[in-house]
């Protein structure tokens, strides 16, 4: 059955309901401001001017495969359209495991040109590549950028999963100011993409 208002006994939570107004209040957590999605190939996935003052944090989920095996996922952000290429410093740990085993490791890097988000993947369309990063404060013009990163991928070459876990921050200006970010292969094209960006409220 249909309700159009409330009785002042309550209503049967096994009745359906069919609702047409508008909620009204404040939101809390994560607030989509973009997204992106397809199966073709694409040269990257770029959000410009998606960092703004009305947010200090930022949070990236998002899954994709490659055209090309066993190439990288890479990223770089961007102010004013243009790609941030320098003073990116990264510490990793690296979890691997295959059926024989798994291993650790750490992936590092000191003023780097670009932010390695995995060492390799397959173009298998089923071992997708999941990323989720947070970022801080990516648009303060005193603050340097700092992004917390988790990633995990399988590489088909020598049958092991990864995992990443670990930090990125980018030294004085260039971390700066950026409004927006990158996310490319090392060669080839990202196919099956989906990625979503997110404002964090701060309460």
């Amino acid at each position: 059955m249909s309700k159009t208002t409330v009785a002042s006994t309550g209503i049967d939570l096994s009745d359906s309901f069919a609702f047409t107004g508008t909620v009204t209040g404040t939101p809390h957590g994560l607030i989509r401001l973009n997204g992106t999605s397809g199966s073709s190939g694409i040269a990257n996935v770029t959000f410009d001017s998606i960092f703004s003052s009305s947010y200090e944090n930022y949070r990236i989920i998002g899954t994709h495969t490659m055209s090309a095996n066993d190439a990288e996922t890479r990223m770089v952000l961007r102010k004013s359209s243009a790609d941030q290429e320098d003073s990116y410093r990264y510490a990793y740990n690296e979890v691997t495991r295959e059926s024989g085993g798994n291993a650790q490791s750490t992936q590092t890097a000191w003023d780097n040109s670009i932010i390695k988000l995995t060492v390799g993947s397959s173009n298998d369309t089923s071992e997708m590549v999941s990323t989720d990063i947070t970022v801080f404060a990516p648009k303060d013009a005193t603050k340097e950028t700092v992004m917390f990163v988790r990633c995990s991928a399988y590489r088909s070459g020598n049958g092991n999963w990864y995992n990443f876990a670990g930090g990125i921050w980018t030294e004085g200006s260039d971390g700066q100011n950026n409004d927006g970010f990158k996310i490319y292969p090392s060669t080839g094209t990202l196919t099956n993409y989906k990625y979503s960006v997110y404002g964090i409220l701060d309460s």
